[in-house]
């Protein structure tokens, strides 16, 4: 993924995918094949893929037969729903699904349902905010007859990313009235995303870029015997821009989102991890005669109260099943912009680069205007952290002729039989073939029957299935990703090694092209 090589992460997950409802992976397996095919430019394929996330999401007490069991064994045993925070992420790529296919309505749904209430434990003592560490060692030291996990507010969602994308779709289907307070919300939430708010407020915009840059955090045990959960950075968090270079103009555009500090936010993490957090210890303190030392604990512990405990707990019964479960969607981004622009009608590459990051430098090519009083939504996974930025992604120029793509692009003849043509064999694209003198003899359903020959389909995404690998990338589909997302400039905009007829019928064609 950090290498923009997302269709490889597309068909590992697609041939690795856990086909039993049941069974503890199969919304993880879903959510990271969702994210991949978004980032890949394919939106209709990912169709069945979504509508699984949010049937599971929307489940009722997924967990209710299971807690006893992950609490006595293991964490593995529970279906994987994911941290509140990787929740709201489904939900949104669920939206945004949408909203790559035009439809608005189905993103603010989404994103309303990403906006659920947070738990809020406020501060310590000292006026930092309690981490998950020192919410379970609370609970743990206080001997009142409540629990402490139940001592919390309901707040309402900061997650000013949903806000915006449900502000913006409202917009989009007629809701002014809605959409200016969900704007208000978002300013509030963040005072520098009022340039980004008074451009959706104008209306001076028909595209929506959703840019995703760098890799989220990871989840690890810590704790004694990694106990207890938490996610840890694997890119840095800072403020650096987004430039955005469209038209003539470059604008600077500040992150909506930061993962690395939600996923650290205990009002995203899950309550049910803490509790399970707390029934281990208690039993690990119990069964090596410890608990004691719990009443002299500070709400965050020492390195020489972890030692101490470390050694007190070495031969307790309990500790085989103590360790927290670290699985978690390992394809979330470190942090989201969101760019509101006009697209020209001129073939003009829009060019974006996350300031702190020149290998994220990417020229979009081939993202032309929506229909006039509509708007469009693509959602673009950057490279990062690269010694430089991928050659497919500094042209600014499509190479091969393919069904997203309006503009110039040598296309009279079939990539299959020598040419730079990829598009889906119709009556149209014969034409355009016959028109240069070639195939002259040929029908549209021979046309249909060479590819057939060569294993090679052009409708799977069509039918909201994945499609396999592309031609110009060794594989047997036609299928384009949109115009205007990483997979487009990865397929389209660099040169591909020619390809290789697996039948007699297009060597014998192809020998006759040259």
């Amino acid at each position: 993924m950090s290498a923009g090589r997302h269709a490889d992460v597309r068909l590992y997950l697609v041939n690795h995918l856990q086909p039993d409802r049941r069974h503890r992976q199969y919304l993880l397996d879903r959510m990271q094949l969702g994210v991949a095919t978004l980032a890949e430019g394919y939106p209709e394929a990912g169709r069945r893929t979504f509508e699984r996330i949010f049937d599971t999401l929307r489940t009722q007490g997924i967990n209710a037969d299971r807690t006893v069991a992950s609490i006595v064994i293991s964490d593995r045993v529970r279906f994987w729903k994911g941290e509140p925070f990787e929740q709201a992420m489904a939900y949104l790529y669920v939206g945004m699904h949408h909203a790559m296919r035009g439809d608005w309505s189905n993103l603010r749904a989404a994103a309303d349902n990403a906006l659920f209430h947070l738990r809020d434990f406020g501060e310590d003592e000292t006026g930092r905010r309690l981490d998950n560490e020192s919410i379970v060692y609370r609970a743990l030291r206080d001997r009142e007859d409540r629990d402490t996990l139940e001592s919390f507010t309901a707040v309402r969602s900061n997650l000013a990313l949903a806000w915006l994308l449900s502000a913006v779709a409202n917009q989009q289907m007629g809701r002014r009235e809605e959409s200016d307070r969900q704007f208000d919300t978002v300013v509030q939430l963040d005072e520098r995303l009022v340039d980004v708010v008074d451009t959706f407020r104008d209306g001076d915009y028909d595209t929506v870029l959703v840019v995703e840059f760098g890799r989220g955090p990871r989840k690890v045990a810590t704790g004694p015997d990694g106990a207890i959960a938490r996610f840890e950075p694997m890119l840095e968090s800072d403020d650096a821009p987004l430039i955005v270079t469209a038209n003539g103009r470059t604008r600077e555009m500040p992150l909506v989102l930061d993962v690395n500090r939600m996923a650290q936010d205990h009002r995203w993490n899950n309550l049910e991890d803490m509790r399970t957090a707390k029934s281990r210890l208690g039993s690990l303190m119990m069964a090596g005669g410890t608990a004691a030392v719990v009443s002299d604990l500070d709400d965050k512990p020492s390195t020489a109260t972890w030692v101490g405990l470390g050694l007190l707990l070495a031969g307790a019964a309990a500790k085989g099943g103590a360790r927290a479960d670290t699985e978690h969607c390992e394809l979330l981004p470190q942090r989201v912009y969101v760019a509101p622009l006009r697209v020209s009608e001129a073939d003009e590459p829009i060019a974006l680069e996350v300031e702190s990051d020149p290998s994220s430098r990417l020229l979009l090519t081939g993202l032309t205007a929506p229909p006039q009083g509509t708007a469009q939504l693509r959602l673009i996974r950057l490279v990062s952290h690269q010694a430089q930025p991928p050659a497919w992604a500094r042209t600014g120029r499509v190479h091969y002729a393919n069904d997203r793509y309006s503009g110039d692009a040598p296309g009279a003849l079939p990539f299959i039989l020598g040419g730079r043509c990829v598009r889906r064999p119709s009556a149209e694209v014969l034409a355009d073939y016959q028109r240069a003198g070639h195939l002259e003899r040929f029908t549209v359903s021979r046309l249909r029957d060479l590819y057939r020959s060569e294993g090679i389909s052009w409708d799977d995404d069509d039918a909201g299935a994945q499609p396999r690998r592309h031609v110009l990338e060794g594989g047997t589909s036609l299928a384009a990703p949109l115009a205007g997302t990483a997979g487009f400039a990865r397929l389209f905009c660099q040169e591909h090694l020619p390809y290789r007829p697996r039948g007699a019928w297009a060597q014998g064609l192809q020998v006759r092209a040259e």
